[in-house]
């Protein structure tokens, strides 16, 4: 099993190779108007453009089962998730897609198009999931001595669900309360933070070997924060009026426009899988090293 350190330069080494090919695919996902914030229902042909997206995965998701082959496996969802995440940075903010779109009745499509990236990202960690043990065979024999496998991705038992409920209040309250404008960055950064913390958590007071239900939170958070603005919005003045204008004096936070419905579902997909990922492995790494101290 790799060091941690070379763990984290195979991180980064995958995330930039990864990137290149996502960035190369770019041009072809963007809006025909040319405005920011890409959408998948956006585009003229999306069957297209999911092909696009699952030949442009590929050397991302072979980067990851790699390393989660000679590392730990959160450490090849950080590679798939990293790189998906310079996608989702270069392909700018929501601000472009809240101007062309027809309020609030387009956030129904932002739920739809939530879904597939869910099922696209859990796809390709299943795939990394189910090629390591091939890749383990292939592998020189000074890499494959002694691996640490401890992920076991099957159907989610009541722990694994009860720490993905921690994960998914914990995220969505702080995503909701962090995101306060449309900026890529802003967004991108506070849903990693929001992510990464609710998923420590979550594996912190329920540990598991199973975080395949945690990997759901980005998409549940993303789901029930555009429900909200469908609930409480009706017309799309009043909509844009609490985006841009803010709420009336005397409203009290969480009855104004939610922050967190400001984020695409590929920021949700990318930067809240990849925040999970860091949480889960940071808790599992101080865990082992307790272990290690105690029985020593």
């Amino acid at each position: 099993m790799l060091s941690p350190l070379w763990q984290r330069l195979g991180i980064l080494l995958g995330i930039g190779l990864g990137s290149l090919c996502w960035l190369g695919i770019l041009p072809s996902l963007q809006n025909p108007t040319g405005s920011d914030g890409l959408v998948l229902m956006d585009m003229s042909s999306p069957v297209s453009t999911l092909v696009l997206l699952l030949i442009a995965s590929v050397p991302s998701i072979f980067l990851g089962t790699l390393l989660s082959t000679m590392g730990r496996f959160t450490a090849g969802v950080c590679i798939f998730s990293g790189s998906l995440l310079v996608l989702a940075c270069w392909a700018g903010s929501s601000v472009g897609w809240l101007h062309r779109a027809q309020l609030p009745g387009d956030y129904w499509q932002l739920i739809f198009e939530t879904i597939i990236w869910q099922i696209f990202v859990l796809a390709g960690i299943l795939v990394m999931y189910r090629f390591r043990p091939l890749v383990h065979k292939q592998l020189p024999q000074l890499l494959k001595d002694g691996p640490d496998w401890k992920t076991n991705l099957r159907i989610p038992a009541i722990a694994d669900f009860t720490a993905a409920l921690i994960c998914t209040v914990i995220a969505g309250v702080m995503a909701y309360l962090l995101i306060r404008n449309g900026s890529s960055k802003q967004v991108l950064v506070s849903l990693f933070l929001s992510f990464a913390l609710g998923a420590g958590i979550g594996q912190s007071l329920m540990p598991n070997t199973n975080p395949i239900a945690l990997f759901l939170s980005p998409g549940i958070v993303a789901i029930i924060s555009y429900l909200m603005v469908l609930l409480r919005y009706d017309d799309s003045l009043l909509l844009y009026h609490a985006i841009y204008i803010g709420a009336e004096p005397g409203v009290s936070l969480f009855n104004q426009f939610p922050g967190s419905a400001l984020a695409l579902p590929i920021q949700y997909l990318s930067a809240g899988i990849l925040g999970c990922s860091i949480g889960i492995g940071i808790v599992r790494a101080a865990t082992d090293q307790q272990d290690e101290t105690e029985l020593a």
